[in-house]
């Protein structure tokens, strides 16, 4: 993996954590983030919280 990856690997990963973090903070029941970048190549589909009395998927 190169630098430019692992960079975007750790900005994703601290965008995903705080998310998270948000939806706990914000006492939601659930919440949605689609990132898409063509110029980074990467395409991220983030959920947290529950419905319907389970947990939430992305997809």
């Amino acid at each position: 993996m190169n630098a430019v990856n692992t960079d975007i690997t750790n900005a994703l990963a601290t965008i995903e954590e705080r998310f998270r973090d948000q939806v706990r903070k914000d006492s939601l029941q659930n919440a949605y983030l689609l990132l898409h970048s063509d110029s980074g190549d990467f395409h991220v589909n983030l959920a947290a919280g529950t419905s319907g009395g389970g947990e939430v998927d992305p997809g």
